[in-house]
């Protein structure tokens, strides 16, 4: 996402002041136009959610993103909205699909990176005991080892996709350290 780039390396520079004033300034406007961009035309009235392209009708998971990258609070009424329908359209089993199929086939299992980001944003949102029953649906598929792959099979009940997943495992990790309260939750990434 081109709008974390642009904060991260504002707010970096800003502190530090590696790069001169003008450059930070210019870099900060570009960063308030693609965010305004992205409210404007990626948000769909209709849906009353955020989109997966601007102009779409299609939602995907990984706009539980926005939150922890510090685009959006969790609890701003338009990424409340766009949980609650990734919440009720993508949900299987109480896992997260990373989006809907459209080709009429059999569908992806449940993203479980997706499933630990959807956790993080009832927490955010002060919905503490869902999101840890949301963290705990995804460690229950782990195998006897411990270890998760990219996607669970939720009808089959297996693990499927890349295994192991370290993208799964980070998300683990963010998501526990997240939960685990404040003094542990400045340490995640």
């Amino acid at each position: 996402m081109a709008w974390v780039a642009l904060d991260r390396f504002v707010a970096n520079h800003e502190r530090s002041r590696s790069v001169g004033h003008a450059t930070c300034a210019r870099l900060s406007a570009l960063r308030d136009r693609i965010r305004e961009e992205v409210f404007r035309e990626a948000w769909n009235d209709g849906l009353n959610s955020f989109v997966q392209y601007y102009g779409g009708q299609t939602i995907d998971a990984s706009l539980l993103l926005l939150p922890a990258v510090g685009f959006i609070s969790a609890s701003d009424p338009k990424m409340a909205s766009t949980t609650g329908r990734i919440e009720r359209e993508l949900s299987e089993g109480g896992l997260v699909r990373r989006t809907q199929s459209t080709h009429g086939g059999p569908h992806e299992g449940a993203f479980l990176a997706c499933a630990c980001w959807l956790a993080d944003c009832l927490h955010l949102q002060g919905r503490h005991a869902e999101a840890r029953a949301q963290f705990e649906r995804v460690l229950s598929t782990a195998n006897d080892l411990g270890l998760l792959a990219e996607e669970y099979n939720v009808p089959g009940r297996h693990l499927s996709g890349n295994f192991p997943q370290a993208l799964t495992h980070l998300a683990v990790v963010n998501t526990a350290l997240r939960l685990g309260g404040p003094a542990i939750a400045q340490g995640a990434i």
